[in-house]
């Protein structure tokens, strides 16, 4: 009986991986939003090589379009997170190129998940997945399923992740669809079809609660100290850091937590030394909740995102 069990798990250990090893799928579907993360920090971990600029960041900075980024840029934006975890898979990837780091200054109130970097570096399982791709958290059977399920089921393959999607990421670069926009300069640069919204969502109530109190300074310098310690580091690997702040509800910008968080950012890293990514005031973008990009505002503000990161890279 152990022999047979043996030999069946083999015979599925080495279909599975051959299937993999050819077949490469191209849909596949995270089942949670801790999941996505995992995949998308395993996928730079095993890839890294092909990385030149990582952004990193928290749920707000995951509002931009990979679909639109250049060949060789990718996201560690995690949802639930915040630049900790991004900086320190950075800081392990010992084959990277990576040459320019993007940092998210929104978010300084949640502390580095450990529990989350022990999952991307699971013992003697992290050399396994480079060897055999049954062992990566992309390739669990659920979400290698989940595509042929639903079509079955639904009849279509709607809410389909494309998260390793590279043949729809090239038909998304040559949408037509997309506003072209002009950045010139950083002043008054108008974009189409962005209008003031309004919210009656009463997450926004929190969120403006939430602006309305500044951080403990205690916890401020702290987070700030350990994002310094990161960037020494990077700087010794000659690695260019550029912050950025996402764009968040006009209502929020000017109240006391936008303000002291980059208050504390422009006193710890000057802008005299560091480039920073501040959308200006004239520029409108709309949000689901106060602080997440919806619609079309996505596609806006990752084109100029993209455009201000080449004119300081």
């Amino acid at each position: 009986m152990i022999k047979k069990s043996l030999f069946a798990f083999l015979f599925c250990f080495l279909i599975g991986n051959t299937y993999l090893w050819f077949v490469k799928p191209l849909r596949l579907q995270p089942q949670h939003q801790y999941h996505e993360n995992l995949c998308k920090a395993e996928r730079f971990v095993l890839n890294d090589k092909n990385i030149e600029v990582a952004i990193l960041g928290s749920s707000l900075g995951n509002r931009i379009n990979q679909d639109l980024l250049p060949h060789g840029w990718t996201k560690l934006t995690f949802s639930g997170l915040s630049t900790l975890e991004g900086l320190e898979l950075v800081n392990r990837s010992t084959k990277n190129n990576v040459k320019c780091v993007l940092l998210e200054i929104n978010v300084l109130s949640r502390p580095q998940n450990e529990a989350f970097l022990k999952d991307v570096y699971p013992p003697v399982i992290s050399e396994l997945k480079r060897l055999f791709p049954v062992f990566q958290v992309k390739n669990q059977p659920v979400s290698l399923l989940y595509p042929s399920l639903a079509y079955l089921c639904y009849g279509t393959q709607k809410r389909v992740g494309t998260l390793f999607n590279k043949k729809e990421t090239k038909l998304i670069h040559n949408s037509k669809a997309l506003p072209e926009i002009s950045f010139e300069n950083n002043a008054k640069i108008e974009i189409p079809n962005s209008k003031p919204q309004s919210h009656t969502n009463p997450i926004f109530h929190n969120k403006f609660s939430d602006y309305c109190k500044e951080l403990d300074s205690n916890l401020v310098k702290f987070r700030l100290n350990q994002i310094e310690t990161y960037i020494q580091q990077f700087e010794k690997k000659h690695i260019k850091i550029i912050f950025y702040e996402m764009p968040v509800d006009q209502q929020l910008r000017t109240l006391p937590l936008s303000g002291q968080i980059r208050r504390r950012f422009y006193e710890k890293f000057p802008t005299e030394k560091y480039p920073y990514i501040v959308a200006s005031d004239s520029l409108i973008f709309n949000t689901s909740d106060g602080i997440h990009l919806t619609g079309e505002s996505i596609n806006e503000y990752t084109l100029f995102f993209i455009d201000q990161v080449k004119k300081n890279y």
